[in-house]
């Protein structure tokens, strides 16, 4: 018996060994098995707490969790069971997580009625979608019901899909009624809005949407007969109105409007409807009513956004009065019963340039606003009169001052608000562009009516140059074509508005423009206009050129018959700035303040010999006589002198000499030192210039190596010299 005791006791000892932990490093604290149970399920459940995992059901025995439910996918089922495999105490997982049938199409409903009830139907991804989906669809109800059943389904399209139904279902939130359609990424949103105002805010939150090929179809619905509004006004003053308002509050203030503005009781009666056209109709309607108001009898119709009005009123002045209370685009169609004659003139500009004016002025209007538009018009025939309507000509009046000049002989009339003239227009001027000019001072209140002969224009070109650019516009010969031209000024320049048939020596314009794009090429911007032999330049040079040295330059390429006025400002050069040498041709570059020859040849006491030899074969270096002082005269020389030494000097070990030699005038001791001083006087030039210091020495050998011989002028002149010695560098 006390066998079976400790038997029985031993077992109870193992058991309770299975439902305890030991935590800690010193074993201090056990935790029994509710312990480890709460440790294990709050564990899986917050392992597995992810917005980007669907939620499944946690059943949790002691250390072992059995996992429940539906998910999207099998790449969410793995990761559920991968974070759950890692909490800490587990003891055995079991896997009863099914994978949700795929829905292709994927497919979701949303219909509201038109008592606001919404029927929904379809497909989601997750429980969290579905609950949002119902209380959208509860909001959009406004507390009528909603019923229906959303599924839960794999398949769902990439991308923030859940935006789709709650886009549309706040938009179902304005309609009266519509129907909301979902298929993959393709929605359908049709029905109709309270109003304007809830089909704008609609469309505001379809262009939100983050996602989504959207087609919709929502109306304000307005009345079935539009949105309406008409005022009549009786002989007597009355005004009667009828159609549609917005509201109570613009209903009652057109209709105390119309009441004020006519001082008796308004008949007719006005409904207020949906379907306002947009925000500014009220105020477009009551600016209708004062219009009325402002004739003797009439009707006011408004029609969505387009306004008509038609009536009497008695005089112009009447007429004129009701202007400023018409919108631009309204339709008015206004009688006047005792019009007003208008005014009536006519000026007929003459061959021989007289102007005579002829008619009848509008009221108010003096003779002297003749003079002031029209200096020297001969006025005589033109009377003033109080029958006439009063109307302001000063528009007319100004476009005649600018046309008229323009015409070699013209008949222009002013009637009312009409304007016509008929002339020939002088060469150079066209009819279009004078039409333009009258019409751009004229309002669109005045009716124009031209006919204009236009003559062959002479020829005239302005060409303009900036940044490299060259722009050319106007009229050549007859016979000379665009293409030509351009070609003359090269691959930068464009004649958009360059066109032919003018009046001109088609040959000797060629020459002309030719010679001109050769000078172009001087500038680094300048206008230029041509016209028959003559030509004008005003610009600013390029760097190393001067007015009057530029100017002879392109003079000397026009031929006979061409008068050349130019203007240039000047460039101050810097470092590195390059130009063509008008004289030589040769390309420069400006280098420590001279303007040196680009020279490129290969490197070698021979070559750098022959090109300098070169040099001096040409020209040589003269001195103020009796001094070290070198002539301005050689200052070409010395720039392509030290272009040569600074190639072959500054990048190589080849050294150069300079010489000094004199001839036997003189005493020897004084010759000597002359040489010197004029051998050291070129070599400084060369320093200036950029040659490297070390490179060169300077030596004066006096008169002790004559060339020639030194009885005859002819000589001592070839004994007076300095020579260049090239040699290899000792170290």
């Amino acid at each position: 018996m006390r066998f079976l005791l400790i038997l029985v006791l031993l077992a109870a000892l193992c058991g309770l060994a299975w439902h305890t932990v030991k935590l800690g490093t010193n074993n201090s604290k056990a935790l029994g098995a509710p312990q480890i149970q709460a440790i294990v399920d709050t564990g899986v459940k917050s392992a597995i707490a992810d917005p980007a995992l669907d939620a499944v059901t946690v059943m949790t025995d002691g250390r072992n969790v059995t996992l429940t439910g539906e998910v999207s996918s099998q790449a969410v089922r793995d990761a559920i069971l991968a974070r759950a495999s890692q909490v800490y105490l587990l003891g055995r997982l079991t896997d009863n997580i099914e994978i949700l049938s795929v829905a292709s199409p994927f497919t979701f409903s949303a219909v509201k009625a038109d008592g606001g009830a919404i029927e929904l139907s379809g497909y989601v991804p997750r429980a969290d979608v579905r609950d949002a989906v119902f209380a959208d669809a509860e909001s959009a109800a406004d507390g009528a019901k909603v019923a229906g059943n959303v599924v839960l389904a794999s398949g769902v399209p990439e991308g923030d899909w859940a935006a789709l139904p709650r886009t549309g279902l706040k938009a179902l939130a304005k309609m009266t009624s519509g129907s909301l359609k979902i298929v993959d990424k393709a929605v359908t949103l049709t029905g109709d809005a309270r109003d304007k105002v809830a089909v704008d805010e609609i469309a505001a939150l379809v262009a939100a949407a983050p996602m989504g090929e959207w087609w919709v179809d929502v109306t304000g619905a307005p009345p079935p007969e539009g949105f309406l509004f008409n005022a009549m006004k009786a002989p007597d003053g009355s005004i009667l109105v009828e159609g549609h308002a917005p509201d109570d509050q613009t209903k009652t203030e057109i209709l105390a409007l119309a009441e004020a503005l006519s001082g008796q009781p308004t008949a007719g009666d006005l409904t207020v409807a949906a379907g306002m056209p947009d925000a500014d109709w009220p105020s477009r309607v009551k600016q209708g009513l004062e219009a009325l108001q402002a004739m003797d009898n009439g009707v006011l119709s408004v029609a969505g956004l387009d306004v008509s009005l038609s009536g009497v009123v008695q005089t112009d002045a009447d007429r004129a009065r009701l202007d400023p209370l018409v919108g631009e685009v309204w339709t008015t169609e206004v009688s006047v019963l005792n019009p007003t004659p208008p005014g009536d003139m006519t000026v007929t500009l003459r061959p021989d340039g007289s102007t005579v004016a002829s008619g009848v002025l509008p009221k108010g209007m003096p003779k002297a606003m003749m003079f002031a538009a029209l200096p020297g018009v001969d006025i005589s025939g033109l009377q003033e009169s109080e029958e006439t309507l009063e109307q302001n000509w000063s528009k007319p009046l100004e476009g005649l001052s600018i046309v008229l000049p323009r015409f070699q002989s013209a008949t222009a009339r002013i009637f009312g608000r009409n304007v016509s003239i008929d002339g020939v227009l002088k060469r150079g001027f066209s009819a279009s562009g004078s039409e333009a000019s009258l019409r751009t001072v004229l309002d669109p209140s005045w009716n124009l009516s031209v006919v204009f002969q236009e003559l062959a224009p002479l020829a005239a070109v302005i060409i303009s140059k900036r940044d490299s650019q060259i722009a050319i516009s106007g009229v050549l010969p007859q016979g000379l074509a665009p293409e030509d031209v351009l070609d003359a000024f090269g691959d930068d320049a464009g004649g958009d508005g360059l066109t032919g048939g003018g009046e001109g020596d088609a040959k000797a314009w060629l020459n002309g423009m030719t010679a001109l794009g050769d000078g172009l090429m001087l500038f680094d911007t300048v206008n230029a206009e041509v016209a028959a032999g003559s030509m004008a330049l005003n610009g600013t040079l390029l760097p190393g050129y001067e007015p009057d040295e530029a100017e002879a330059w392109i003079d000397a390429k026009l031929q006979d018959g061409w008068a050349l006025d130019m203007t240039a400002d000047v460039t101050e050069a810097n470092e590195g700035d390059r130009r063509s040498n008008l004289s030589s041709g040769q390309s420069e570059s400006f280098r420590r303040g001279y303007w040196l020859p680009d020279v490129d040849f290969p490197i070698s006491i021979g070559r750098c010999k022959q090109e300098v030899d070169a040099a001096l074969s040409d020209d040589k270096i003269n001195f103020v006589t009796g001094s070290a002082e070198i002539d301005q005269s050689g200052r070409a020389l010395l720039n392509r002198l030290a272009s040569v030494s600074v190639r072959c000097l500054n990048s190589s070990v080849i050294r150069l000499e300079i010489g000094g030699h004199t001839d036997s005038v003189g005493n020897d001791e004084n010759n000597q030192k002359l040489s010197e001083q004029r051998a050291e006087a070129v070599v400084q030039a060369m320093i200036d210039r950029g040659v490297r210091p070390d490179a060169m020495q300077a030596t004066g050998f006096g008169e002790a190596q004559p060339i020639a011989s030194n009885d005859t002028a002819e000589g001592r002149a070839e004994n007076r010299r300095i020579t260049f010695e090239w040699s290899e560098s000792d170290g």
